[in-house]
């Protein structure tokens, strides 16, 4: 009897022992670290020096400078080299910045003009339109008369297939007159000249004219109608001192 009162004491106090244990060995939380010191803001850096105006650009000329002295409405209808009509109609609206290109000079009774327009906006190095010489004989007297001469310069006519054909010729046309025909070539089988002014007020000239050219004598190959109304200012010339 008493050795089984032993062995319940030593084993309840192994237990309370244990449980001792235990509970002595818990962990404590540990202690909070030291907020660390804000870095400082850097200096900021210096701004660069505003850089120099530039000079202005000189002032361009505009398109409707060369637009204010009228136009010529033109029309060639034909049949291209390959047998394939064309019917081309445009406006060349623009002088060329070679003044002298828009020239009348009055020779009593007798009057000259030579204009130049074109298509595009003007540059000496390429042009693309045309030129009229135009002189009237004994002007706005019964025997007034006319001759005519229109050249083309890289005159492009383009057709809906995406092809053209270059106008780079003189045709000649008169009436009563053939004092400014050198050849046959490029001179009309028909032509005439309608509804022609000048006002020597105003320099305005105005006219229509109409001229077809053979086969033979154009560059085509195959006959040709060139049409059209002039309706524009030209600058006098008065001469120069020799």
């Amino acid at each position: 009897m008493k050795n089984n009162f032993l062995r319940i004491l030593g084993a309840t106090t192994l237990i309370l022992f244990v449980a001792s244990s235990i509970t002595s060995c818990s962990v404590e939380d540990g202690v909070d670290g030291i907020n660390g010191v804000d870095g400082q803001d850097g200096i900021d850096g210096i701004n660069g020096a505003d850089g120099q105006d530039g000079q202005d650009g000189a002032d361009a000329i505009g398109l409707e400078d060369f637009a204010k002295y009228g136009s010529i409405d033109l029309r060639v209808q034909g049949m291209r080299p390959d047998s394939v009509a064309f019917d081309y109609e445009t406006e060349l609206e623009f002088i060329s910045p070679q003044l002298y290109n828009n020239n009348f000079q009055d020779d009593d009774p007798d009057h000259e003009f030579y204009f130049l327009r074109l298509l595009d906006a003007p540059n000496v190095d390429e042009v693309n339109g045309a030129a009229i010489s135009l002189d009237v004989i004994d002007a706005g007297l019964a025997s007034q008369s006319f001759s005519f001469e229109i050249q083309f310069s890289d005159f492009a006519i383009f057709s809906d297939d995406l092809t053209y054909i270059l106008l780079d010729d003189d045709y000649f046309g008169s009436i009563n007159t053939n004092n400014r025909v050198s050849n046959n070539y490029g001179l009309a089988s028909t032509f005439t000249i309608s509804d022609y002014s000048f006002d020597d007020t105003t320099n305005n000239l105005k006219f229509s004219f109409l001229m077809t050219v053979d086969g033979v004598n154009n560059e085509t190959g195959n006959d040709l109608s060139i049409e059209g109304t002039v309706d524009i200012v030209v600058f006098e010339n008065v001469g120069s001192r020799d």
